[in-house]
């Protein structure tokens, strides 16, 4: 009874993660997602990101890596929908990339009026000619040896959605069976001093 239970709990638990999914989608094709800027540090809320997502690394014996480069600016960004791109993005490194492996994520300044994030595996990596469909709203690649869990195929999309949003987009870099770098930029914050 009690893995009838969690076992329960765990197809409760995603089915609710899918239905969210959709209607954020939703919500966000119609033009009614709001945006709550605000002007804040970003490694903070990485790291609070991050910290729902280690239990889930560490099951797939997998280390979240970090590196901030010193002395960030303050970035203009809605803490909460970052908060969903840095999972989405780190989760799908984490579903993609072999046990024993390390998804890195990198915060640096790129110039005077932009921070760039980079979250990088070496996982299986995206067929070259898969590559150009990712970001499309219920798009997935079906590899059964490489899909460990499943999806809807929003995640990427929902992405892109919220960054553009920030006013600017998703960039996505992979070789098959050698990983992806998926990156952003964020605007600083006027006046903002690194």
């Amino acid at each position: 009874q009690a893995k009838a239970l969690q076992v329960s709990l765990k197809n409760t638990s995603h089915l609710n993660s899918m239905i969210s999914s959709m209607l954020n989608f939703a919500r966000m094709e119609a033009g009614k997602l709001m945006f709550d800027l605000v002007h804040q540090k970003l490694p903070t809320r990485i790291n609070e990101s991050l910290y729902s997502l280690r239990p889930i690394a560490e099951n797939r014996n997998i280390s979240l890596q970090t590196t901030f480069a010193a002395d960030l600016p303050t970035v203009i960004f809605d803490p909460e929908l970052m908060h969903r791109v840095v999972c989405n993005l780190v989760e799908n490194a984490i579903k993609f990339s072999q046990p024993g492996s390390t998804v890195n994520i990198v915060v640096s300044q790129h110039s005077p009026n932009l921070v760039k994030v980079e979250i990088s595996d070496r996982g299986c990596g995206i067929p070259a000619d898969k590559l150009e469909m990712i970001k499309t709203p219920f798009y997935q690649v079906v590899r059964s040896d490489t899909r460990p869990t499943s999806g809807l195929g929003l995640g990427l999309a929902i992405c892109e959605k919220i960054l553009i949003g920030h006013g600017t987009n998703l960039t996505i870099e992979s070789h098959e069976n050698e990983g992806t770098v998926c990156s952003f930029f964020l605007k600083t914050a006027p006046g903002a001093a690194a």
